[in-house]
């Protein structure tokens, strides 16, 4: 696998410490400019879908982050017929 990012615009992900074995994450606003859409929309669309949201802390200061991969894999599961 190479180093190239598959969304080369997430350059400065979150990434967890060493042996979480989690993955990368992202925020909303990454997945609404990848989307091209309102971040209220990708939160409603994923959690329609079941994706799992990881936050830190509450109310407008809270910091809400989707695993990278869970974000890919409900792509192509709305990709498929």
């Amino acid at each position: 696998m190479s180093n190239q990012l598959a969304w080369p615009e997430l350059a400065g992900l979150a990434q967890p410490k060493s042996g979480t074995g989690n993955g990368k994450y992202v925020s909303l606003k990454a997945v609404a400019d990848r989307w091209a859409c309102d971040r209220s929309t990708v939160r409603r669309n994923l959690e329609a879908a079941g994706v799992k949201a990881f936050c830190l802390g509450h109310g407008k200061h809270g910091i809400v982050r989707y695993l990278l991969k869970d974000i890919e894999d409900h792509e192509r599961r709305c990709r498929e017929p």
